[in-house]
């Protein structure tokens, strides 16, 4: 389980400002294995823009299928209770009342449009993070992912930056 903070830009960036996210990863990750994987879903609530369309605050949920690759240059005795790992994954995007950018037309510029309403998108996340174990079974982590997709030709490509500090259990 972890929480915290939620950077969107591009697509997301005109409509949204920076908010709050809570996340809980499932997975298997095999003892002495540089190898896991996991399913991680989150609720991020990015705030409105002052110069975006008014509206409800946005809510996406984000859920990933990730692939997890432990890096082990600091699995030595001189760190044992250290490590670094790296993410990736596909990701499966569900929105309400998010502001998009919408892409330039030759006769105007870039605007920000409210997509109402649920709507669903695919997409892929990779990042990284590291983890220090706390002891019986239990380990604290700090993670960066980048979540990216499109959610039509009419927008720019959403991007989102979740920085979560948390707390796995084995």
């Amino acid at each position: 389980l972890g929480a915290g903070s939620y950077y969107p830009s591009a697509g997301l960036g005109g409509g949204q400002i920076p908010g709050y996210a809570f996340q809980a990863n499932l997975g298997i990750d095999p003892m002495g294995s540089p190898l896991g994987i996991r399913v991680t879903t989150q609720l991020a609530r990015p705030d409105e823009a002052q110069v975006a369309p008014t509206g409800a605050r946005p809510s996406i949920w984000n859920s990933t299928l990730d692939l997890k690759l432990r890096l082990p240059f600091l699995g030595s005795s001189r760190f044992p209770n250290f490590g670094l790992y790296a993410v990736g994954g596909g990701a499966y995007v569900r929105g309400q009342d998010v502001r998009y950018t919408t892409e330039p037309t030759p006769t105007s510029g870039k605007t920000v449009a409210i997509e109402s309403g649920w709507k669903s998108n695919w997409g892929y996340n990779a990042g990284g993070g590291a983890t220090l174990s706390l002891g019986h079974k239990r380990e604290l982590f700090l993670e960066a992912r980048v979540i990216n997709y499109k959610r039509s030709d009419l927008y720019e490509n959403a991007h989102q930056l979740p920085l979560i500090l948390g707390v796995n259990w084995y």
